[in-house]
């Protein structure tokens, strides 16, 4: 089926993205996504393929000297120009009730996680207007991890985004929405001929994931999240699986920095714990200069210290993109020496959309003379964390693959994350 989500890339792209092969000193962009659901490897995929309208209006691009392949990292030096033209934001500390700063990080032991995990990334932007029974808000049935995810790095804006109050007000159908759902129903019906009539093509992409767009267009639903004051706590029967707050992303707006890692102070834990969450999930896929290390290991311990879990994801086996090459390194080595890792999930997807696991390895290190495409940072080199591994997957159904994948390198998998997939299957 041909079908392109729109939350993948921006408005009205026709065609999926393919990585990017480019030869060494092809002349081309490197792009950095300043959306929070446009990640910036589509962007640089994007950018520099031939494809009719594949560049997102979201990427913010200089021209470079291409050296490698784009969908396994980013060069250091152009990440650094470019951040230098976003924004300059301080993060904010979120208001925290009275109640919990009289105790804000009472000494709890963290709730105990499965031993099979079955975990979901809740895209706040596809959820905020959906109901909580829907695909894009529950994820599979089997879900007993729920990782609350917006791309933003602060956790003010990261918990105003989970709590849906970050001031778009509730997502409506606009006729630029409509237009392209129609015409996506009718490449179904004339082209593909999965549907007899456009009336059983839109109720087979409402049922899609990346197409809540579509829904809220054509089978609109009022059940919306509840307002209890804490959403995400097991008590408020909302939302299932032990609940983590996302912070960070593959987009500007995601970017870890030094400032936003030292954030993690007791009042914003406490705020966190306010809303229901049980742990959080670090996602370490572009990071700033500086002592970035050293403020993550104090953001985790800071986090344990709270009774509270560490999650920790990164873009295939390393961060794609860094002030330097080597953050890159020192990052992975703190991840195996660090005891307040909980679970480690290498994402093994470039959209989220692929049909088969990627198994690549970020750009990392020095290139290899004999071999460009050789990386330091090794699934290998990872081995012996002392966290759970549970990968992060496009597809639920990839994991018997991924499970024997790993045990043949000695690692032992307990479960996975999933980040796409629809509601008719894993």
């Amino acid at each position: 089926m041909f079908l392109l989500s729109w939350s993948a890339v921006s408005s009205l792209q026709p065609e999926s993205l393919a990585p990017a092969q480019l030869e060494p000193g092809h002349p081309g962009r490197l792009c950095l996504s300043t959306a929070t659901n446009i990640r910036t490897v589509t962007c640089n995929v994007g950018c520099n393929s031939n494809q009719l309208h594949a560049c997102p209006r979201a990427c913010l691009c200089t021209a470079a000297n291409i050296t490698g392949d784009v969908s396994r990292g980013m060069d250091s030096g152009a990440f650094r120009q470019l951040m230098g033209k976003l924004p300059k934001r301080e993060p904010e500390l979120p208001a925290v009730s009275a109640a919990r700063l009289a105790d804000p990080v009472a000494p709890a032991a963290p709730v105990a996680l499965p031993d099979d995990m079955t975990g979901f990334w809740m895209k706040t932007w596809a959820c905020k207007d959906q109901p909580k029974k829907s695909w894009a808000c529950a994820g599979p049935k089997s879900k007993n991890l729920n990782v609350v995810f917006s791309g933003y790095a602060g956790i003010e804006q990261a918990l105003e985004a989970a709590l849906f109050k970050d001031g778009d007000g509730p997502a409506v159908c606009t006729d630029t929405d409509k237009t392209w759902c129609i015409s996506q129903a009718d490449f179904m019906v004339s082209t593909t001929h999965e549907a007899k009539t456009q009336k059983e093509a839109l109720q087979m992409i409402c049922k899609k994931a990346g197409f809540e767009m579509c829904k809220r267009c054509f089978e609109p639903d009022d059940d919306l999240p509840s307002d209890s004051k804490h959403p995400y706590a097991e008590s408020a029967g909302i939302y299932s699986g032990v609940p983590f707050l996302g912070i960070g992303g593959a987009t500007g707006n995601g970017i870890m920095t030094v400032e936003v890692l030292d954030s993690f102070t007791p009042s914003a834990l406490a705020a966190i714990k306010d809303a229901g969450f049980e742990g959080v999930a670090f996602d370490m896929e572009m990071t700033g200069d500086g002592e970035i290390v050293q403020a993550q290991d104090r953001a985790f311990a800071n986090v344990k210290r709270a009774g509270m879990l560490v999650l920790v994801t990164t873009s295939h086996s390393a961060p794609y993109a860094a002030a330097n090459e080597e953050i890159k390194e020192a990052l992975v080595e703190s991840w195996v020496r660090s005891n307040d890792i909980d679970i480690f999930s290498p994402q093994l997807y470039t959209s989220g959309e692929e049909e088969e696991p990627e198994y690549d390895l970020t750009a990392c290190g020095a290139p290899d003379a004999d071999n460009p495409e050789a990386s330091t940072c090794t699934y290998e080199r990872l081995a012996s964390m002392k966290a759970k591994w549970v990968p992060s997957l496009s597809n639920g159904k990839q994991y018997p693959g991924v499970k024997n994948w790993f045990a043949a390198k000695g690692i032992t998998t307990s479960g996975f994350m999933q980040w796409g997939g629809e509601a008719d299957g894993m």
